[in-house]
């Protein structure tokens, strides 16, 4: 069997496929967009153009101006570096309110 797009299918222990709820299907569906899932953001994230400060690691005591979540764990930021904002991503567990 062959689906455009599906890459890997989780099995169970006995080799059988899981099956989704029609509930789960249901709320992927409500949240489609142009073909794509819209992931709620996460409350209690940063706001774009908010002030952060660098908690640890290289870039200790920087501040950066967050611009969006990249993945789970990592954000992007702009970062002034030789009078350049700068993007790069950075942990998101050593970003704090500035």
């Amino acid at each position: 069997m062959s689906t455009f797009g599906v890459e890997k299918v989780l099995l169970r222990h006995d080799g059988e496929p899981y099956r989704i709820s029609d509930e789960v299907i249901s709320s992927l569906r409500e949240r489609e967009e142009a073909g794509l899932i819209k992931i709620p953001e996460e409350p209690g994230r940063f706001k774009k153009g908010q002030e952060l400060i660098v908690t640890d690691g290289v870039f200790f005591g920087e501040k950066v101006i967050y611009q969006s979540s990249t993945s789970q764990d990592r954000e992007l930021v702009l970062l002034s570096l030789l009078g350049r904002l700068t993007p790069m991503k950075i942990d998101t567990r050593i970003l704090a309110v500035a």
